[in-house]
């Protein structure tokens, strides 16, 4: 036998199943909004950190740096042309190979 609609029962069911959407609604806000101001302090503290910088050596000469302070950077640049000629050397030397045929000759 079906049982009859009670009008109140139905309202309340409604009421209770917009509370439920309504309060889920706010905690993923709610986790949102955290999330947020998460990111927030990370990133204002990761700002604001000092950051310190590594020495090269252990062993820091004042003196030197102070009479030529660019030293260091012609030496490296010194190097990079090092290795950058070297490079170079070995695509000529890998050109002048391509030609003499030798990569197309098959040994029995």
């Amino acid at each position: 036998m079906p049982m009859p609609i009670d009008p109140n029962t139905e309202i309340m069911r409604v009421s209770i199943a917009e509370r439920i959407q309504q309060i889920s609604d706010r905690a993923s806000l709610l986790g949102q909004v955290r999330q947020s101001l998460n990111e927030e302090q990370h990133r204002v503290v990761d700002e604001t950190q000092v950051k310190e910088m590594q020495q090269k050596s252990e062993q820091v000469e004042t003196e030197l740096k102070r009479k030529n302070p660019f030293l260091g950077r012609r030496q490296r640049l010194k190097e990079e042309k090092k290795e950058q000629s070297q490079r170079e050397e070995i695509i000529e030397t890998y050109e002048d190979r391509k030609d003499d045929g030798s990569h197309l000759d098959l040994q029995a």
